[in-house]
């Protein structure tokens, strides 16, 4: 019904497909409609939907890689309030948006193991998932990441066993001191210090720091090993063996790096 009593039907349009209204006395259509219809809604701007989005995300571990922020060991609210926990599964945000989840927004490589995601770093496309006792590598090249290999006795108590260094990712725990170089899992104290030994001096929660001018990975003994560790040369790949007043001269190196490690065990 365009300016008159009667209506009109619509009809094809002239240009640009679709439909069109009937015109008015000057020839000027009224309202055009594209087939299918162009609309812009949240959704298809944001890249999620609103009532998909949790409320709050607390976690224990996170790294940040490919434009997106990955958290381990969650508590999640979501929009109904509902408070959730998944100590052993890891959460994604949306692509440029750090502090953006959504309920479907997981990863779930590797759940229903009976550990807990105890830290979590990334190398080049990889994602290094570690729990208690086992550690994950996890392919982020594509849309959905997928399980590349699993690795056991190699996982750590907390985020303070774990840290980079130039050449990709270091952790240690009571087995031994590791690095993974982008492509395989290198043992370090192999033919090098007796398992036993290492074991001892270190004990159950050790810490680990990086100098980057030596080139040096420093290793920490827990709290009652505190006044022992080693140093790993990655140059020359040796360890030194350290103790008493000299492990304070070495950890005064990466003091910064000890301050945010105890941080983690505390928490």
């Amino acid at each position: 019904k365009v300016g008159g009593e009667t209506y009109e039907a619509w009809g094809a349009a002239k240009t640009g497909g679709g439909y069109e209204t009937p015109q008015n006395g000057t020839h000027t259509n009224y309202l055009q409609i594209m087939n299918p219809p162009v609309l812009e809604t949240f959704s298809t701007k944001a890249g999620y939907n609103e009532e998909d989005k949790l409320k709050k995300m607390k976690f224990k571990t996170a790294v940040t890689m490919n434009r997106r922020s990955y958290v381990g060991n969650v508590k999640m609210t979501n929009s109904g309030d509902k408070e959730t926990v998944h100590s052993d599964r890891i959460y994604k945000s949306e692509p440029n948006m750090p502090d953006i989840y959504t309920e479907n927004g997981y990863v779930d490589v590797a759940i229903n193991d009976g550990e807990s995601i105890t830290a979590l770093a990334s190398f080049g496309d990889i994602l290094l998932q570690f729990k208690e006792r086992t550690m994950y590598l996890i392919n982020c090249t594509q849309e959905i990441e997928y399980l590349e290999d699993t690795a056991k006795f190699r996982g750590v108590w907390g985020q303070g066993a774990v840290c980079e260094i130039d050449e990709g990712i270091a952790w240690v725990n009571k087995f031994g001191l590791f690095l993974f170089d982008g492509k395989s899992i290198v043992p370090l104290i192999d033919n090098k210090i007796d398992p036993e030994n290492w074991s001892s001096t270190i004990g159950s929660k050790p810490l680990i720091g990086y100098v980057p001018l030596d080139r040096s990975i420093v290793i920490v003994g827990d709290g009652d090993n505190a006044s022992k560790g080693y140093t790993y040369s990655v140059r020359s790949g040796g360890f030194t063996f350290i103790e008493d007043n000299t492990i304070f001269l070495v950890a005064s190196r990466f003091i910064l790096f000890l301050c945010f490690a105890a941080l983690f065990a505390i928490i």
